[in-house]
C-alpha cells in the first residue's frame, strides 16, 4: 500500500511539472560510450587481457521550467563486457538520478548537473577467480554534463551530442565514469 501511495505521489508531482512547464513533457534517450576508472584495485587489475566492449544509454524526462532551465529525471545504465575464449568478466552499472539542465545563451549548449543514486554489479567467470556475482552497495553521487541541442531554438526534430563525468562512490572508493554520448528527444 504504501508503495502505491509513492507512485500516486510521483505521478502527481509530474502532472503538476507538466502543467507549469513552458512546453510539454519530452522523452529523451542515449546511447554512447564511456572510460571508466575504477576505484577497486581489484577491479582494474581484473580481466585486462580479455576483449572489452563498454556501452551506457541513458531514459530520461525532460520538463521546460523557463526557456533556458530545464529539469530532469530518468535512469543511466553502463555495461563494461569483458570477455574472451569462454571467460567474461562483466561490470553493469546502474543509476537513477534527478537534476537540471541550463542552456547559457551559447546557441544550443546546454550544461547539466545531477544527483545520482547507483551501484554496480559484477559477473565474474576468470579461470583465475572463481564464478561469482557481487554487487556494490549503493552510492550517491553527481554527474557534470555538457552537451550541443542542434534542436534549441527550432522547431522540429534534431539530435544532441554530449560528454558528461559521473563520480559515483561505491562504500570505502569511487568510481569515475567519462562518457561520450548521441541523444534523441521525443
Amino acid at each position: 500500500m504504501k508503495r502505491i501511495k509513492y507512485i500516486f505521489s510521483l505521478i502527481l508531482i509530474l502532472c503538476a511539472f507538466d502543467c507549469f512547464a513552458e512546453e510539454k513533457i519530452k522523452i529523451g534517450f542515449s546511447f554512447g560510450t564511456a572510460a571508466v576508472s575504477y576505484g577497486d584495485e581489484e577491479r582494474k587489475s581484473m580481466g585486462k587481457n580479455l576483449n572489452r566492449v563498454v556501452l551506457e544509454g541513458d531514459v530520461a524526462l525532460g520538463f521546460v521550467l523557463a526557456k533556458p532551465l530545464n529539469f530532469s529525471i530518468g535512469a543511466v545504465s553502463l555495461c563494461d563486457f569483458r570477455f574472451q575464449d569462454g571467460q567474461h568478466f562483466n561490470l553493469i552499472d546502474y543509476a537513477f538520478y534527478t537534476g537540471i539542465r541550463l542552456y547559457p545563451g551559447i546557441g544550443g549548449l546546454r550544461a547539466g548537473i545531477d544527483y545520482m543514486l547507483g551501484r554496480r554489479t559484477d559477473f565474474i567467470n576468470i579461470e583465475s577467480v572463481a564464478k561469482e556475482v557481487y554487487s556494490t552497495q549503493w552510492g550517491n553521487g553527481f554527474r557534470f554534463s555538457v552537451e550541443y541541442d542542434f534542436s534549441y531554438g527550432v522547431d522540429g526534430f534534431a539530435p544532441m551530442i554530449g560528454g558528461s563525468w559521473r563520480h559515483m562512490p561505491r562504500g570505502g572508493y569511487s568510481d569515475n565514469i567519462f562518457s561520450i554520448f548521441f541523444r534523441c528527444n521525443i
